[in-house]
């Protein structure tokens, strides 16, 4: 009876976890309500999403509109990513690919890790400043654009966060030498201890000292404070500042919900 019950709670975790699976594969990521795509695009736009959460940690969403109902490219694109309960974790980390056709223009936010990653001037660099993506756009090869967009997010992924120092080499093996010599004295000095070395070395000098005719006395060591003055001075607080911009952070704001957001583009149009 128990061997039989345990199978049966391993087919069902199995079972579970294979669902679990499939759901996440079969996640939807694109939302083409302008009708910029046909199926074969939708599918493989999907695929390549698909891997590029894989890839990079970051949930992405391709979002195509020819309709705002009035509200802004930002308000948009969040209100869609946050109502729609995109993201990998409990920041909600991930992006979002907006493709205007009302405005004829493009627009990218960002959420939770995705803003350490995509600064400001990487998303005016994948948006604005993106001369293939606009060419792409231009010409009506929209599923191109989308496919130029995911590539260029990975690339800045890989590269990193900017600013993170990276260790060099040299700083590497110095991590790992200096630790090592360090518990190697240790241990040396622990076995010398267990050894009594140092005791058997001062025997002879230990026994002189005893039979010598030796005396000793006490002196008064008085630390005289007198015409001594201690000045007391308030160093100011350096106060820190948020990342902007032109120091290469990322602008944030807070959406209807709540959600702090980074973003860009929308300043170029096809």
């Amino acid at each position: 009876m128990k061997r039989f019950l345990a199978l049966f709670i391993t087919i069902l975790l199995t079972i579970s976890c294979t669902f679990a699976v499939f759901a996440a594969e079969d996640r939807q990521r694109v939302y083409d309500k302008a009708g910029l795509f046909s199926s074969g695009e939708i599918t493989e736009l999907e695929r390549k999403l698909g891997r590029a959460v894989d890839k990079t940690g970051l949930d992405f969403v391709i979002l195509t509109t020819s309709d705002k109902d009035g509200a802004t490219l930002a308000d948009y694109a969040d209100d869609f990513y946050d109502y729609g309960g995109f993201g990998t974790d409990a920041d909600h980390s991930g992006l979002i690919m907006l493709i205007d056709m009302q405005d004829r223009t493009v627009y990218m936010g960002t959420t939770g890790k995705a803003c350490d990653y995509l600064t400001d001037k990487r998303i005016n660099d994948l948006t604005d400043d993106n001369d293939e993506l606009y060419e792409y756009l231009a010409d009506e090869r929209y599923a191109d654009a989308a496919a130029e967009f995911i590539g260029g997010v990975e690339d800045y992924v890989r590269q990193g966060i900017p600013g993170a120092r990276k260790l060099t080499f040299l700083e590497i093996l110095l991590a790992l030498i200096i630790p090592g010599l360090a518990a190697f004295f240790y241990i040396r000095s622990i076995q010398n201890q267990y050894a009594m070395t140092a005791e058997k070395r001062n025997i002879g000098r230990n026994a002189l000292a005893f039979s010598a005719d030796s005396s000793f006395a006490f002196a008064v060591n008085e630390d005289d404070l007198l015409h001594h003055s201690l000045t007391f001075r308030t160093i100011p607080r350096t106060s820190g500042s948020t990342g902007s911009g032109n120091s290469g952070g990322s602008t944030m704001h807070k959406s209807h919900s709540g959600t702090l957001h980074g973003g860009g583009g929308g300043g170029r149009h096809f």
